[in-house]
């Protein structure tokens, strides 16, 4: 017999259309991590270009080779620059850079793997409206090569 279906709980739908999760610092505070706004990704997208295009050729090179990205993958482009970062966290939980920046080790790492686990829908749809594009140019390429070329034959009428 076929295993069910599952079906989302009642609440959960808003849930899955907006990400968010509240972690606790070290020191108590508890800070709420969200899946950027359309606005708000329009303001990362234009800040973050780069970082996402390297992200983009991370996943498109492990999917490559078959192997599987690793954390310290992310890591290592998370960390070439640090100053972004702590912009993209502090739009993430409505805060400032500074706040970002001051963060001890553990609750800088507790932040960026809950952003990431929220935001990561956000770069996974650049990276795969990235790859349906260069599908479809490629597809346009192979559309406009006809397979053979049409000769004239005939001559020229006046």
């Amino acid at each position: 017999m076929a295993e069910p279906i599952p079906t989302l709980a009642e609440g959960d739908e808003l849930e899955v259309l907006i990400a968010e999760q509240t972690l606790t610092l070290a020191c108590g505070e508890q800070v709420r991590v969200h899946e950027y706004t359309f606005m708000e990704g329009l303001r990362v997208d234009a800040l973050a270009g780069a970082m996402i295009k390297r992200l983009q050729d991370l996943f498109l090179a492990s999917a490559g080779d078959g192997a599987d990205f690793r954390l310290q993958d992310l890591a290592a482009v998370f960390g070439e620059e640090p100053r972004l970062m702590s912009a993209l966290l502090a739009i993430a939980c409505g805060r400032e850079p500074a706040w970002v920046e001051g963060l001890s080790d553990q609750d800088g790492q507790l932040l960026i793997l809950t952003w990431w686990n929220v935001n990561r829908h956000f770069f996974v749809r650049r990276l795969v409206t990235e790859l349906g594009a260069r599908a479809a140019v490629r597809q346009a390429g192979d559309a406009s090569s006809p397979g053979s070329s049409a000769t004239a034959t005939g001559a020229p009428t006046s």
